[in-house]
């Protein structure tokens, strides 16, 4: 999934970083525990609050760059492996 990118820099980050950070919401509904996630983002002003939130509900994460990425690009793989749930967090 990608938002529609609209040109502008800031704007298109808070997007996507609001896509992943819905896609995590949905976590506790879809994966199970051991689970991964893996998002595609653009370095920015909330990738730290998103990756503060995958550090609170996966054991392992970790910043990937494929090697087949532009080096100026700002892409970057966000990998979260060992899924589990936050305390109070409830399978629905």
């Amino acid at each position: 999934m990608a938002p529609n990118a609209t040109g502008i820099q800031g704007l298109d980050h808070d997007r996507l970083i609001g896509l992943c950070l819905s896609l995590l919401d949905m976590a506790s509904v879809v994966l199970h525990p051991g689970g991964s996630l893996l998002c595609k983002t653009w370095a920015g002003s909330l990738s730290q609050r998103f990756q503060k939130r995958l550090t609170e509900e996966f054991q392992n994460t970790r910043t990937v760059k494929p090697t087949a990425s532009r080096k100026e690009s700002s892409e970057v793989y966000l990998l979260a492996t060992q899924y589990c749930r936050r305390k109070g967090s409830v399978k629905p």
